[in-house]
């Protein structure tokens, strides 16, 4: 059976109904406090959104490659590439997706401990509606854009997928389990929402599948307006 969803990941709401469904106004109706919610927060995630291109939460700086190699040093915050450059950028998505990889699998392998779920295969790739999904099949598909959040965020959208193994659907059995790890898992969601919406603005060039090479930063500034 295929339910009726609202989404808002492109900024817009989406109502996604059952082909037996033809009107979707009693669905708005019911869902007016959370559309409004959304919409709020989506509002402010955009007035706070900067040019910032953060990698695990933080606010990291772009300089020339000088030798011609791409390079990432995370305790200086500091990315070495040519965005322009689209071989750099191959580059450094491999090196972004070999490190959130590192940090998901040791994250599966913890929480598998403890839940006895585990998935199939883990997949990364550069999506442009969604943090990550479950499927059918128990494979489990990561957003590359993930590397910018903070580390407990990783950590909760890796629970938050692999309790989908056992419970697909966003009922209260799921959030209750979610909740045994996150007890402000609310709070986490509402990260999760802003975190999109600055990411797409900072990363667009990076983890954007249809970004163009124009929407690159100048590697002769800094990323990030902080120091």
């Amino acid at each position: 059976m295929r339910y009726p969803r609202l989404e808002f990941k492109t900024g817009n709401l989406l109502v996604i109904l059952p082909p037996n469904c033809k009107n979707e106004a009693p669905l708005l109706e019911e869902k007016k406090a959370w559309i409004l919610e959304k919409h709020r927060l989506i509002k402010e995630s955009l007035e706070r959104a900067g040019e910032e291109f953060r990698l695990l939460g933080e606010p990291f700086h772009l300089r020339p490659s000088g030798d011609g190699g791409v390079s990432l040093d995370f305790e200086k915050r500091e990315v070495a590439c040519d965005p322009s450059n689209e071989r750099h950028l191959q580059r450094l998505r491999e090196i972004l997706r070999e490190e959130l990889r590192k940090r998901i699998l040791e994250k599966v392998g913890e929480l598998g401990k403890i839940t006895g779920l585990l998935p199939s295969r883990i997949y990364i790739r550069r999506q442009r509606s969604k943090w990550a999904s479950c499927s059918s099949s128990g494979n489990l598909s990561f957003n590359l854009r993930m590397i910018a959040l903070p580390p407990r965020l990783i950590d909760y959208v890796v629970l938050h997928e692999l309790l989908h193994l056992k419970y697909p659907r966003h009922n209260r059995e799921f959030w209750g389990r979610v909740e045994e790890f996150f007890p402000d898992y609310r709070e986490m969601e509402k990260e999760l929402l802003r975190y999109w919406f600055s990411t797409a603005r900072g990363g667009a060039w990076l983890f954007d599948p249809k970004a163009s090479p124009s929407d690159a930063p100048s590697p002769r500034s800094p990323c990030s307006t902080n120091p």
